[in-house]
């Protein structure tokens, strides 16, 4: 991160100020540089170099605001000295989503309405699509959902992928439409760890 640029959140956010002086300028160096190359390579995967961009600055506030609550919640409950991951992420995609920093640089040239207004859809809720990937990946890891689907289609598993594809288009149906708060989200990425963990439990006795 350009540190000219922490340095102006600074100066125009004094109530960063301490802040920053708190946390560490290298800690949050080092969280802004992994969710800015999330999001690069976001907009890289889906082709959209040339109509999107990470307004950084946006994306810094959003940080330093996820910091800012996160130091909330500690005062609060002096005996939490490190917050849970489910929280910490639920806090963290809670303010990308109010600060949206990824932008729309320029809408794509075609004459085609319906190509146009898929790309309009599209690019209208693009920091709610990257939240949702975001989350994804926190949840699952590098696994291909679309794989999962199309094998459980395959053998005819019609409750596992219903369910799947249940929460996949409610999430992003609520990242979309609806007010996210981070304690509903936190409690959201609680909900679906714990049905893993059941779901493993049932499939393990199953087996036996």
């Amino acid at each position: 991160m350009d540190t000219h640029a922490l340095s102006e959140v600074k100066a125009l956010y004094s109530s960063y100020d301490s802040l920053i002086e708190e946390v560490g300028a290298d800690i949050i160096d080092n969280r802004f540089e992994k969710l800015l190359d999330c999001m690069n390579k976001f907009i890289c995967n889906n082709n959209w170099i040339e109509m999107l961009y990470v307004n950084e600055r946006l994306l810094l506030i959003a940080l330093l605001d996820y910091y800012m609550d996160v130091k909330r919640l500690k005062s609060l409950h002096q005996h939490i000295n490190e917050i849970n991951e489910y929280k910490s992420k639920a806090y963290e995609v809670a303010w990308i989503l109010r600060r949206k920093p990824i932008q729309i640089l320029q809408f794509p040239m075609t004459k085609n309405q319906e190509a146009a207004q898929t790309y309009d859809e599209q690019l209208d809720y693009v920091n709610e699509q990257f939240v949702f990937s975001y989350i994804m990946s926190f949840l699952v890891g590098d696994i291909d959902l679309l794989k999962i689907l199309a094998e459980s289609d395959t053998k005819n598993n019609v409750n596992d992928t219903a369910s799947i594809k249940g929460f996949v288009n409610t999430l992003l149906y609520y990242l979309k439409f609806r007010n996210c708060g981070a304690q509903e989200l936190e409690l959201m990425l609680m909900a679906f760890d714990a049905g893993n963990v059941v779901g493993r439990s049932s499939k393990d006795s199953g087996n036996h």
